[in-house]
Order: C-alpha cells, then sequence, then structure tokens
C-alpha cells in the first residue's frame, strides 16, 4: 500500500488550507445533523497460541521486458475463469490479463477520456457474471466490462476522489467509497454510500466527525463488503475493526485486536524511511470471506529492516542511505478473525507488501525479482486445524 493519497493526481486533491476552512466554517453545523442511531461496543479480540497460516505459492505473475512486465503493481482480482488482472500504478492506463499459470494473456485499455480508455484505473473489481468493475480515479468514472471480451458495456459516475472503493452486490449499481466528502452531511465522515450516478446516499464511518485535516490518516478507512452487504472497515494507525451498517449508517460492531506488534500510534508510518528509527506498523487491507471471517492484512518493519538501506543520494545528490527496494523493508503480518466469538484464528507472516486479497483464501504481494524488476506473487493461505480449547489473551 502506498502512503494514504499517494496514488491520488495532484489535480484531484483539495487545497488543504480551503478545507480547513470549510472546516471551521460548518464545524457547528456537523453535529447537528448527524443521526444518533445505534453504537455498539468494543469487544477486545482473543488471540490463539497456535494458529499459524500455511502459505503456497500459486502464481507468480511479471517478467523482465516485454508487455508481461510491471512497473508499479497496484492491485490484483481473480476471475472466475482463474484469470489474473493486475492494475499498475505508474501504467495506469492499462490492465494486464493472465493465465491461471501466470503467462500474459491480453492488455486491456489504453490512455486517453473515450469508451475503453483510462487515467488512473487502479481500482479493479470482479462481478457475479465474471464481469470486470474498473474505478477510473482519474476520470471519475466506473467502467464495466464484458465478461468475455472485456469491452465497455456501460459506465457509471464516481462521487469524486476516492480512497478506496467497495461495491455491494444488489441491482441498484450502488457501492460504498472512503473519501472525504465536503458537504454539510458528509464532512468529517470518512465512508459514503452512493449511488450509480455517483450521488451521496448516506455518509458514515464514525461517531464523531474526524476533522484533523492536517493528517489524513486519521480518517483513511479500508473498507471490505460482507455477502449480506454491511461494510468492515480497518484503520491505519490502530488495530480496530468497525462493521457499518452502510443502510443506516449505525455502527454495529468493534473489535479490538490489542496485539503488542501493533500498539496504537498517533500517525502512520508511511513517508521517507529513516535508517535510525523503525518505521511503525499500518493497516493495509481488509477481506471479508464469504464464510463471514475477516482477512487483515498490516505491513510491519521486518526483523533486519535496517538491512534495506544501500548507499545512494538523496534529491539534491547528497549521500544518504536509502531504501531501492521496499519489499525488503516490509513483511506483511496476515491474520484471519472470527467475528462470531472474536478470536484470531490464523496467523501468517510474509515478506514484502500485500497488495490485495484477490479472493478467498489468496493473497497477493509484491517483490523484487533479481536483477530487480517487480512482480506479483499470488499465495494460497490455509487455515490449519483449530483446536477450541487454545487461546490466550
Amino acid at each position: 500500500m502506498r502512503d494514504p493519497g499517494e496514488h491520488v493526481p495532484a489535480r484531484l486533491r483539495t487545497n488543504r488550507a480551503v478545507r480547513g476552512a470549510v472546516a471551521v466554517t460548518i464545524l457547528a453545523l456537523v453535529a447537528s445533523v448527524l443521526p444518533p442511531g445505534l453504537d455498539a461496543q468494543a469487544v477486545r479480540i482473543t488471540d490463539c497460541v497456535e494458529c499459524d497460516l500455511t502459505a503456497t505459492l500459486v502464481v507468480q505473475l511479471g517478467t523482465e521486458d516485454g508487455a508481461a512486465a510491471l512497473a508499479e503493481p497496484a492491485r490484483v482480482a481473480r476471475r472466475l475463469n482463474g484469470q489474473w488482472v493486475v492494475t499498475d500504478y505508474q501504467e495506469s492506463a492499462r490492465l494486464r490479463v493472465f493465465t491461471p499459470e501466470g503467462e500474459l494473456a491480453r492488455a486491456v485499455g489504453r490512455r486517453g477520456e473515450g469508451p475503453g480508455e483510462y487515467d488512473v484505473a487502479v481500482w479493479v473489481s470482479v462481478t457475479a457474471g465474471d464481469s470486470l468493475r474498473v474505478a477510473d480515479l482519474g476520470l471519475g468514472r466506473i467502467t464495466v466490462l464484458h465478461p468475455e471480451h472485456l469491452i465497455p458495456v456501460r459506465t457509471q459516475r464516481i462521487g469524486g476522489p476516492f480512497r478506496e472503493i467497495a461495491f455491494l452486490d444488489d441491482p441498484l449499481g450502488r457501492y460504498v467509497v472512503a473519501a472525504p466528502v465536503m458537504s454539510r452531511s458528509g464532512i468529517g465522515l470518512p465512508l459514503h454510500l452512493m449511488d450509480e450516478d455517483g450521488t451521496v446516499l448516506r455518509s458514515f464511518g464514525a461517531v464523531s466527525p474526524i476533522l484533523d485535516f492536517r493528517d489524513n490518516s486519521k480518517s483513511w478507512r479500508n473498507i471490505t463488503v460482507t455477502p449480506d452487504g454491511e461494510v468492515w472497515s480497518s484503520g491505519l494507525t490502530s488495530y480496530v475493526l468497525e462493521r457499518w451498517s452502510p443502510e443506516t449508517g449505525d455502527r454495529l460492531e468493534v473489535l479490538e485486536r490489542g496485539a503488542d506488534w501493533f500498539p496504537p500510534h498517533e500517525r502512520y508510518g508511511g513517508g521517507t524511511l529513516d535508517p535510525s528509527q523503525e518505521q511503525t506498523p499500518g493497516r493495509i487491507e481488509i477481506h471479508a470471506d464469504r464464510a463471514g471471517r475477516l482477512w487483515t492484512a498490516s505491513h510491519v518493519a521486518a526483523d533486519d529492516w535496517q538491512a534495506a538501506f544501500e548507499d545512494g543520494s538523496d534529491p539534491y545528490g547528497n549521500p544518504a542511505r536509502r531504501v531501492y527496494d521496499i519489499s525488503r523493508y516490509y513483511d506483511t503480518i496476515v491474520e484471519v478473525i472470527s467475528p462470531v466469538d472474536a478470536r484470531v484464528v490464523g496467523r501468517a507472516r510474509l515478506e514484502g507488501n500485500v497488495l490485495s486479497f484477490p479472493g478467498d483464501g489468496l493473497v497477493a504481494t509484491r517483490a523484487l525479482e533479481p536483477p530487480g524488476y517487480p512482480v506479483v506473487r499470488v499465495w494460497r493461505i490455509e487455515l490449519a486445524p483449530q483446536n477450541p480449547s487454545q487461546g490466550g489473551s
């Protein structure tokens, strides 16, 4: 995961001073429009003693050169036919489609504003009918691609820039975005239920408005939609999971992890890496599977994180120790959580950064292959048999 807001084009970023002025102007109005609703009390997640996950490499995507070469892979989705779809931060107008075995099948899209053209198309998801939904942050629209030919069949508008997007499985084309919305009903609330025309139907995601616009990590949310249409969200600076109803805006459940390797902290650790100080952990991904379990991925500094620094230079040409391979600096801790009894049922530590959960039991990570080209590795994560008597605090 990139730093909060890093993949948002500069032309789409709202000036912080303007946002601050708007917030001050309407702060008094926000409290008056927030519905009282329901609010669940936090429950502490119980840890497990022996719950290691088994990680098996399924496929590696990307080559050193040619049409299958990746620049900066962003997200990975798995189609029902077994194909893998990879988006790229640098080549953000093109989607690469790989066979189940990892060979490039085709490239989809080109830069522009017409049908089948994209600007910042790094968000892709698969529908129940195996169509692709491509959310383009730059053009502010969602394109639905034909399941066989992967050509545009329809588009819909996105209501402004977003940080994350998740689609509801309903015939109305509604979706939820994590985004700053500068409106009377939406300011300070990180999540928004949108209709197919990009209109905000309801804003939610926080019990009280979050109005510190100097640090967007406070309002950043990673989100996933459950099969029954509810939304789980997680932040960046504390291991807290919240379940929300997008229909009513109520907070239905709060789970607090309390992991000693993820202490709550004030600021997300992204930005320039410091060779004298270990970065704080960050919440980077969340996925709700069909069995009702939550899969979380948090990136943490590797045990040998200092070894990732190499001699180099800063932007001004001065000698400096820098990290050129971010996957050497970070590891990712994947946990599987059962919300029913609020306990961890599985855990794995993987080298490198998690990009996304392409599907149930699948995790995609970014790595560098010698002599230094990026690849995507998809892992199958399997739960070990659990002893119900095992547990811990």
